[in-house]
């Protein structure tokens, strides 16, 4: 008998995968591979996920280049985090020109940091999720911690 193939940890019960497919949020997209996780990231007082452009130009998938230029224009863009456990938090995605960065914002994104045990120097990669919602915009995401990014 040949023992049996074991799971990605992301694959495993309870993994974030697993999590997005069960809410219908079948199509994962990587769109961002590595995101060091600095102090700011994890800073209450902060309460932001911020990215470079550096970040966004020489290392982004094409979809969140999109919705680094749209947040660009100017436009908030409301952003759904999903937790590996199921949680989903509220967050926007924006780019104030006082600071010339990218970020995951909110009140949604404290608890995210708090809920997810988040620290300061994991590398984490930022997944796109997506459902079809009877023509209706939704944006899902997952930052997909070093313990579970086995993909």
């Amino acid at each position: 008998m040949q023992p049996r193939p074991s799971l990605r940890k992301a694959d495993q019960p309870g993994g974030w995968r697993q999590r997005a497919d069960l809410m219908g949020l079948t199509r994962h997209v990587l769109y961002l591979e590595n995101k060091n996780v600095s102090r700011s990231d994890t800073d209450a007082n902060q309460n932001r996920l911020q990215l470079t452009k550096s970040d966004i130009n020489n290392k982004a998938a094409q979809p969140l280049k999109d919705l680094a230029d749209e947040a660009e224009s100017g436009t908030v863009i409301p952003v759904k985090v999903l937790h590996k456990e199921g949680n989903k938090y509220d967050v926007v995605f924006k780019y104030p020109r006082t600071s010339r960065t990218y970020r995951f914002m909110g009140r949604g994104y404290s608890k995210f940091v708090k809920g997810s045990g988040l620290r300061e120097g994991e590398m984490i990669a930022i997944w796109g999720l997506a459902r079809e919602n009877g023509g209706n915009r939704e944006i899902w995401l997952s930052f997909v911690n070093s313990d579970e990014r086995n993909y």
